[in-house]
């Protein structure tokens, strides 16, 4: 199990002037205080008590979390309470918080994400402030669970073109990797040692499998991995060629 992933609650105070009642929210206002095992029993008596507390529902995606929302705001208002929030994790999970009038003495956290869960999902009201803080500034991690449910998701729409359209389309995100040389399974039985294997004996998965092996074990030759970042440079100082000149005109 790694580091665990804190969802961060505030107290909000109540606002006599504005008429607004104490509350809580997963984003900090000026003024809030972030509910830690330390500052819990301090602001139930300072009106936390009287605060519907949240339940909160976890997804691997900001995008389910907003969904979740989004058929949640069809519904009747005396079913689902007004006050929803969607907030963004450390590592890019998103979280759905419900004031639900059931809990006015515990904070339930339920679990939605799907695969592997390395990261335990805690609340900052579970931990001491000095731990929580630490958690909550700690840099971003890729655990093995979360990327392989993402990309389950992708692949479970069932659209082969759409799956490989998401993989070129997320090269053009910044700080993505980039293939410079991609096979896909129909690139290989185009070759003639495979050609007239019928695909039901060799099908996609089998495929995947060898070529996801292959890559792993080879070497991009030095020749080739020159070639490939001269052509990128010269795109760049071709682009911006202020910043080459700069660079130039500082050189010792």
């Amino acid at each position: 199990m790694t580091e665990k992933i804190v969802i961060p609650l505030y107290y909000r105070p109540a606002d006599p002037g504005a008429r607004t009642p104490a509350g809580v929210s997963l984003e900090a206002l000026e003024g809030d205080i972030l509910i830690t095992a330390d500052t819990y029993g301090g602001l139930l008596a300072a009106g936390l008590d009287e605060v519907d507390l949240p339940r909160f529902i976890v997804f691997d995606l900001p995008s389910e979390a907003v969904a979740a929302d989004f058929a949640m705001g069809l519904m009747s208002a005396s079913i689902v309470p007004k006050g929803r929030e969607v907030d963004v994790l450390r590592d890019g999970e998103g979280v759905l918080m419900l004031p639900d009038r059931e809990f006015r003495s515990r904070i339930q956290i339920d679990d939605a994400r799907t695969g592997i869960r390395t990261a335990a999902i805690v609340g900052s009201w579970e931990l001491p402030a000095e731990e929580c803080e630490r958690l909550m500034s700690a840099a971003p991690t890729a655990s093995q669970g979360r990327p392989g449910a993402v990309a389950r998701k992708i692949a479970d729409a069932g659209n082969l073109e759409l799956l490989r359209a998401v993989q070129v389309r997320l090269e053009r995100e910044p700080g993505a990797l980039v293939s410079f040389v991609s096979l896909s399974p129909d690139e290989v039985r185009k070759d003639a040692r495979c050609a007239g294997i019928d695909p039901v004996r060799l099908p996609d998965s089998e495929l995947q499998v060898s070529l996801w092996d292959s890559s792993r074990e080879f070497g991009l030759d030095a020749v080739v991995l020159s070639d490939a970042l001269e052509a990128t440079v010269e795109r760049i100082e071709a682009r911006n060629p202020d910043l080459f000149l700069d660079r130039d005109a500082l050189a010792p």
